[in-house]
């Protein structure tokens, strides 16, 4: 199992993004409850729908990936999904503005 992270670059709307991905996470969740759990990580150099900060972690089954047709494309749908927020919007419009202080 180890400590090894698989590695993939990808650019959502100009924003150059690292995405990493563990499988294996758990194999205590593989024993009790039969599925992999897979650990993912998403770095970009600035803001984005989904983490102020540029960077996100979360945890899902090796299932709604493969499903959502891979890492790139399940990250892909959900920065998509997540910029239609009005958060998102919001921000977006305080971006375009010009700052005159």
């Amino acid at each position: 199992m180890g400590n090894i992270y698989e590695e993939y670059l990808m650019e959502w709307e100009g924003i150059p993004l690292t995405l990493h991905l563990k499988r294996h996470f758990s194999s205590a969740i593989e024993q009790l409850y039969g599925y992999e759990l897979v650990h993912v990580k998403v770095r970009a150099g600035e803001r984005l729908p989904t983490t102020e900060t540029g960077f996100r972690s979360l945890f899902l089954s090796m299932q709604r990936l493969t499903e959502a047709g891979g890492l790139v494309a399940f990250v892909q749908a959900w920065l998509d999904d997540s910029a239609q927020l009005t958060q998102w919007q919001e921000y977006l419009q305080t971006q375009q503005q010009l700052n005159l202080f």
